[in-house]
Formats: C-alpha cells, sequence, structure tokens
C-alpha cells in the first residue's frame, strides 16, 4: 500500500508514502510522518475515508495497480543512482588537516605553516591528520615556545620522509592529545646516523596524553631521540611499536628524561645484530626519572647479541641508581634482560 505524500509538489521530486514512512529520492532515505491526511493518491481507492478503520482514521489505504507499481520502481531507482553507500564500520576515514591558532583565530592547512606564522606563547589546535614533518626551531620561526593541542583522533603523520618532529635547542614545544607515527628520524649532520623516527628534541619537551606511535630510524631512538643537554617530560604518554636498528627502539636519551602519571615505553624493538636497549638506550652521564606508575616494559632486542631489551645502561642514572644496581618496579617483562650495562 503506497500513496504520494505532500512532499510531491516540489521541483519534481517524489515522496512515496509507506503507512507512516516515506521514502524520499534521489537520497533514498526513509522518513517519518505523523498521521495527517494524504492530500493525493495513485492507484484506486480502496474504500471511502468514511470506511477507513478507527485506528488508522485519518490515512488512505491506495492499492497500486502492477503497471503503475513497477514504473514507481523504476523511478525510485533511478533517481538514487549515484548517491553512496553509507560506509560500513570497517571503513577508515582520513579527516583533512586544520590547525587553528587561538590567539589570531585563523586555521591553517599545514601545521608548519601554523607554526611559521605563530608567536611565543600561542596554542595551535590541531585537527585531523596532518601530513608532514615539523621543524621548530630558529630561521623562518620567531616563536620559541608554543603548544600543540591536538582534539580527539587528530594525528602528526611524518608520511616516512623524515622526522616528524624537529624540536630546537632553546625552543620549548608541548604537546597535548596527539598521535605521532610514520616517521623514519633524519641525520644531524652530513654523512651522520639517522636518528629520531617519531621526534628529535635538542631543548625542552613536554608530552601530555601523547602516543608516539609506529616510527623508526635506521641509527638511533625510533621513537624519540633526546639529545644531550635536552629535557623532555612525558605525562601519561606512550611511547610504543617504535624500532630502532643501532639502539634506543623507543627512545634514545642523552639528556635528561622523566616518565610521571601513567606514561610507559613499552613493545619497542631494536633489531640490529648487537643493537642495545630495545625499550631505552640511556648514554653516560643521562639522566633516567620513572615515576608514579610509569613503566618500560615489554621491550625487546632481537638480533643477534642484543643486550638490554628494557635498558641498555651506559653508566647513566635511573631513579638515582644504575639500572642494574637493583630490582625496579618500573623496568620488567623486557627481553633478553630488564636492565643491562655496557
Amino acid at each position: 500500500r503506497l500513496t504520494r505524500g505532500p512532499l510531491a509538489a516540489v521541483a519534481d521530486r517524489q515522496s512515496y508514502r509507506v503507512g507512516r514512512y516515506a521514502i524520499r529520492p534521489p537520497t533514498g532515505t526513509f522518513v517519518r510522518f505523523p498521521r495527517t491526511p494524504v492530500m493525493d493518491t495513485v492507484g484506486d481507492i480502496k474504500r471511502p475515508a468514511s470506511r477507513v478503520p478507527p485506528e488508522s482514521r485519518q490515512m488512505f489505504r491506495t492499492i497500486l495497480r502492477p503497471d503503475r507499481l513497477a514504473a514507481l520502481l523504476v523511478a525510485a531507482v533511478t533517481a538514487t543512482a549515484g548517491v553512496p553507500a553509507i560506509a560500513n564500520a570497517a571503513t577508515t576515514t582520513v579527516s583533512a588537516c586544520s590547525v587553528a591558532n587561538q590567539r589570531l583565530v585563523t586555521a591553517y592547512a599545514s601545521i608548519q605553516l601554523a607554526v611559521n606564522a605563530a608567536a611565543t606563547g600561542d596554542t595551535l589546535d590541531v585537527h585531523g591528520t596532518c601530513v608532514g614533518n615539523l621543524v621548530f626551531d630558529v630561521g623562518r620561526i620567531t616563536a620559541t615556545r608554543l603548544t600543540l593541542a591536538g582534539a580527539p583522533g587528530a594525528i602528526l603523520d611524518g608520511n616516512g620522509a623524515s622526522a616528524v618532529i624537529w624540536v630546537g635547542k632553546d625552543h620549548t614545544l608541548t604537546i597535548t592529545g596527539l598521535t605521532i607515527h610514520n616517521g623514519i628520524g633524519r641525520s644531524l649532520y652530513p654523512a651522520g646516523p639517522v636518528v629520531g623516527g617519531g621526534i628529535i628534541n635538542l631543548g625542552s619537551l613536554v608530552l601530555r596524553d601523547v602516543a608516539i606511535r609506529g616510527n623508526s630510524a635506521a641509527g638511533m631512538g625510533g621513537g624519540i631521540y633526546n639529545m644531550f643537554g635536552a629535557r623532555a617530560i612525558l605525562w601519561d604518554s606512550q611511547v610504543t611499536l617504535n624500532s630502532a636498528v643501532v639502539n634506543g627502539g623507543g627512545v634514545r636519551n642523552e639528556g635528561r628524561l622523566v616518565l610521571r602519571g601513567t606514561s610507559s615505553i613499552n613493545r619497542n624493538t631494536v633489531t640490529g645484530d648487537g643493537g642495545l636497549g630495545g625499550g631505552v638506550y640511556a648514554a653516560a652521564a643521562s639522566f633516567l626519572v620513572l615515576r608514579d606508575r610509569s613503566t618500560v616494559r615489554d621491550n625487546m632486542a632481537v638480533g643477534i647479541g642484543g643486550r638490554g631489551g628494557g635498558i641498555l645502561d651506559e653508566f647513566s642514572t635511573i631513579n638515582g641508581a644504575p639500572c642494574t644496581a637493583r630490582g625496579n618496579e618500573h623496568v620488567f617483562a623486557n627481553s633478553p634482560r630488564n636492565c643491562a650495562g655496557i
């Protein structure tokens, strides 16, 4: 039982009504209507309105002749042709990058453009997936202290081209709520080793609720390379599923690295033969501080002769003592060994 609804008069668009529902070309969507009288009908009226049963007194009942029903179905299919199907749950949607400066109330389509235009102390709101490699250092950039605030699901994607983020000396970068992935690092000088797949930090770095995931370096520091004199503090952040060939699958730390809250360096790998420090390579004279519920766990040195699945301690200080000096409740389930020395 099908009738034309009152929307049929608009620009030859028809609404075909079934009971209290209608299908409206070209979208093919169903719309629910209140029980109001139908203004016109298609087909032969089954019985007068006065004989409509009480429970449907305001609704005409019609029966379409077979020829009209066939024509109607053909018209509906034609009208909905070319309308995109609704994506299923398995479909991955990549949102376009948008970076808004809170002070300027200005949006940019590139995170590097937004950083170039920022002033010291600005906060940049990051939305969607921003592909590219951010350099926060001297040059075209006048700001020395910035915050990148990620909206839910926001991603910085290194595009497999370089380190995702470079933080220069005497610069301070705070990052909140972002995922940093798909970086492969870069050399600090010509012919130098490739370091810092996710982040190369020469200054000060603060991470809050950040995931550094799926980065790699052909040399050192698959997730983070924290250089001599640099400082990094991680709050409730994860360095996970990163890899390096030589040392520091998760992090190579040469400066000061602090983990707070639920921060974790986990499931990282150093892959080369003789590789050192699946989770962290703690260079000589560096400092690693593990506080609260922070952990270094489930990391591996998988190459032949690899050592320090969790932490390779090169005469550094970890929570005030060498990592190998005593048991540490923050470092566990790494292979081979949680801590190893040079």
